[in-house]
Protein backbone atom coordinates (compact mmCIF):
# COMPACT_ATOMS: atom_id res chain seq x y z
CA UNK A 1 0.00 0.00 0.00
CA UNK A 2 2.50 2.33 1.16
CA UNK A 3 4.37 1.50 -2.86
CA UNK A 4 1.44 3.22 -4.15
CA UNK A 5 0.87 6.13 -2.54
CA UNK A 6 3.87 7.94 -3.76
CA UNK A 7 7.00 7.88 -6.10
CA UNK A 8 9.20 6.93 -2.79
CA UNK A 9 9.44 2.77 -2.55
CA UNK A 10 9.50 1.03 0.77
CA UNK A 11 10.35 -2.09 1.86
CA UNK A 12 10.19 -4.29 5.17
CA UNK A 13 13.57 -3.82 6.67
CA UNK A 14 15.47 -4.64 10.05
CA UNK A 15 16.04 -1.52 12.42
CA UNK A 16 19.72 -2.44 12.61
CA UNK A 17 22.14 -1.34 15.21
CA UNK A 18 21.66 2.10 15.06
CA UNK A 19 17.70 1.99 16.26
CA UNK A 20 17.90 -0.73 18.56
CA UNK A 21 15.01 1.15 20.80
CA UNK A 22 13.01 0.40 17.54
CA UNK A 23 14.07 -2.99 17.12
CA UNK A 24 12.85 -4.13 21.06
CA UNK A 25 9.72 -2.22 20.23
CA UNK A 26 8.29 -3.12 16.33
CA UNK A 27 6.95 -6.13 15.41
CA UNK A 28 7.65 -5.05 11.75
CA UNK A 29 9.34 -1.64 10.00
CA UNK A 30 9.34 -0.43 6.36
CA UNK A 31 11.59 1.86 5.42
CA UNK A 32 12.40 3.58 2.36
CA UNK A 33 16.03 4.93 1.82
CA UNK A 34 15.02 7.12 -1.18
CA UNK A 35 16.10 10.94 -0.95
CA UNK A 36 13.18 12.35 -2.57
CA UNK A 37 10.35 14.02 -0.45
CA UNK A 38 7.29 13.88 -2.66
CA UNK A 39 4.73 16.46 -1.83
CA UNK A 40 2.26 13.99 -0.08
CA UNK A 41 4.57 12.24 2.24
CA UNK A 42 6.83 14.98 2.59
CA UNK A 43 9.66 13.56 5.06
CA UNK A 44 8.35 10.50 5.72
CA UNK A 45 10.85 7.30 5.94
CA UNK A 46 9.50 4.70 8.59
CA UNK A 47 5.94 2.95 8.84
CA UNK A 48 6.34 0.72 12.08
CA UNK A 49 3.67 -0.95 14.18
CA UNK A 50 4.54 -1.74 17.77
CA UNK A 51 4.17 -4.68 20.28
CA UNK A 52 0.67 -2.97 21.28
CA UNK A 53 -0.78 -2.85 17.79
CA UNK A 54 -0.45 0.81 16.96
CA UNK A 55 0.96 1.78 13.32
CA UNK A 56 3.77 4.91 13.48
CA UNK A 57 4.97 6.99 10.94
CA UNK A 58 8.54 8.43 11.15
CA UNK A 59 10.10 11.38 9.59
CA UNK A 60 14.05 10.60 8.81
CA UNK A 61 16.43 11.42 11.09
CA UNK A 62 17.14 15.31 12.31
CA UNK A 63 20.19 14.94 13.98
CA UNK A 64 21.88 13.16 16.87
CA UNK A 65 23.39 14.45 20.10
CA UNK A 66 26.74 14.83 19.44
CA UNK A 67 26.51 17.20 15.64
CA UNK A 68 23.79 19.00 17.92
CA UNK A 69 26.51 19.20 20.73
CA UNK A 70 29.72 20.45 18.23
CA UNK A 71 27.37 22.63 16.25
CA UNK A 72 27.01 24.98 19.56
CA UNK A 73 30.07 23.98 21.65
CA UNK A 74 32.58 23.46 18.68
CA UNK A 75 35.17 20.85 19.27
CA UNK A 76 35.91 21.46 23.49
CA UNK A 77 31.99 20.23 23.24
CA UNK A 78 32.72 17.26 21.49
CA UNK A 79 35.61 16.21 23.66
CA UNK A 80 33.74 16.31 26.53
CA UNK A 81 30.69 14.85 24.90
CA UNK A 82 29.78 11.46 27.00
CA UNK A 83 29.38 8.42 24.79
CA UNK A 84 27.03 5.89 25.52
CA UNK A 85 28.19 2.33 25.22
CA UNK A 86 27.91 0.92 21.71
CA UNK A 87 25.00 -1.46 21.64
CA UNK A 88 22.83 -0.05 24.28
CA UNK A 89 19.75 1.01 23.71
CA UNK A 90 18.61 5.00 25.24
CA UNK A 91 15.96 4.96 27.15
CA UNK A 92 13.64 6.92 24.36
CA UNK A 93 13.29 9.82 27.14
CA UNK A 94 15.09 12.85 26.77
CA UNK A 95 18.72 11.98 26.03
CA UNK A 96 21.24 11.94 29.46
CA UNK A 97 24.42 12.53 27.22
CA UNK A 98 23.16 15.97 26.41
CA UNK A 99 22.50 17.41 30.33
CA UNK A 100 25.53 19.16 30.87
CA UNK A 101 24.98 21.28 27.33
CA UNK A 102 22.36 23.87 28.39
CA UNK A 103 22.02 25.35 25.01
CA UNK A 104 21.43 21.67 23.47
CA UNK A 105 18.93 20.76 26.09
CA UNK A 106 17.13 24.37 25.71
CA UNK A 107 17.28 23.82 21.82
CA UNK A 108 15.55 20.13 22.10
CA UNK A 109 13.28 21.50 24.74
CA UNK A 110 11.69 24.20 22.63
CA UNK A 111 11.56 21.41 19.48
CA UNK A 112 9.20 19.17 22.02
CA UNK A 113 7.57 22.16 22.53
CA UNK A 114 6.76 22.98 18.42
CA UNK A 115 5.76 19.48 18.90
CA UNK A 116 3.47 19.41 21.26
CA UNK A 117 1.78 22.64 20.15
CA UNK A 118 1.23 21.03 16.39
CA UNK A 119 0.08 17.86 18.03
CA UNK A 120 -2.43 19.89 19.93
CA UNK A 121 -3.67 21.89 17.32
CA UNK A 122 -3.84 19.07 14.92
CA UNK A 123 -5.05 16.13 17.36
CA UNK A 124 -2.09 13.86 15.22
CA UNK A 125 -0.29 11.98 18.45
CA UNK A 126 3.18 13.79 17.76
CA UNK A 127 6.40 12.42 19.58
CA UNK A 128 9.92 13.63 19.57
CA UNK A 129 11.80 9.93 18.99
CA UNK A 130 15.21 9.61 20.32
CA UNK A 131 17.20 5.88 19.51
CA UNK A 132 20.38 4.69 19.19
CA UNK A 133 22.93 1.63 19.52
CA UNK A 134 25.81 2.75 17.88
CA UNK A 135 27.40 5.28 21.15
CA UNK A 136 24.96 8.33 19.53
CA UNK A 137 21.31 9.09 20.02
CA UNK A 138 19.12 10.40 17.16
CA UNK A 139 16.20 11.84 16.54
CA UNK A 140 13.23 12.26 14.75
CA UNK A 141 9.53 12.95 14.88
CA UNK A 142 6.65 10.08 15.24
CA UNK A 143 3.31 10.22 14.62
CA UNK A 144 1.01 7.14 16.49
CA UNK A 145 -2.29 5.95 14.78
CA UNK A 146 -3.67 4.02 17.89
CA UNK A 147 -6.55 2.86 16.00
CA UNK A 148 -4.89 2.15 12.21
CA UNK A 149 -7.82 0.63 10.18
CA UNK A 150 -7.37 -2.87 8.74
CA UNK A 151 -8.61 -2.38 5.38
CA UNK A 152 -5.92 -0.59 3.12
CA UNK A 153 -7.99 2.18 1.19
CA UNK A 154 -8.84 3.64 4.51
CA UNK A 155 -5.74 3.37 6.02
CA UNK A 156 -4.01 5.13 3.22
CA UNK A 157 -6.65 8.15 3.59
CA UNK A 158 -5.48 7.94 7.61
CA UNK A 159 -1.86 7.74 6.36
CA UNK A 160 -1.82 11.18 4.10
CA UNK A 161 -3.04 13.95 6.02
CA UNK A 162 -0.74 12.55 8.88
CA UNK A 163 2.14 12.99 6.64
CA UNK A 164 1.25 16.31 6.23
CA UNK A 165 1.14 16.90 9.92
CA UNK A 166 5.02 15.07 9.99
CA UNK A 167 6.25 17.69 7.70
CA UNK A 168 4.72 20.68 9.05
CA UNK A 169 6.16 19.69 12.62
CA UNK A 170 9.41 18.16 11.15
CA UNK A 171 9.81 21.60 9.16
CA UNK A 172 9.17 23.44 12.38
CA UNK A 173 12.17 21.14 14.49
CA UNK A 174 14.23 21.98 11.53
CA UNK A 175 14.20 25.52 12.00
CA UNK A 176 14.73 25.12 15.54
CA UNK A 177 17.69 23.22 15.30
CA UNK A 178 19.34 25.26 12.53
CA UNK A 179 18.09 28.82 13.67
CA UNK A 180 21.61 30.62 14.10
CA UNK A 181 23.05 29.00 10.42
CA UNK A 182 19.88 30.14 8.76
CA UNK A 183 20.51 33.55 10.20
CA UNK A 184 23.89 33.40 9.25
CA UNK A 185 22.91 31.98 5.41
CA UNK A 186 20.00 34.99 4.90
CA UNK A 187 22.33 37.77 6.41
CA UNK A 188 25.53 36.85 4.42
CA UNK A 189 26.15 39.14 1.14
Amino acid sequence: MMNSVSAVRFTVADPGKNRLLLGQKAQWVLWSTDLKEPHNIGPLKAIWKDKGGAIWLETAKIDDMMSLVEREYGEKGVHEFPYIEEGKAPSGDFPDEIAKFPRVVTMLKECEKRVAEISERTGVRLKIIYDGGTGVTTFRIGAKITDAPTDMFILRQVILPIAQVLREAHDAVVRVVWARYEEMWTDAP
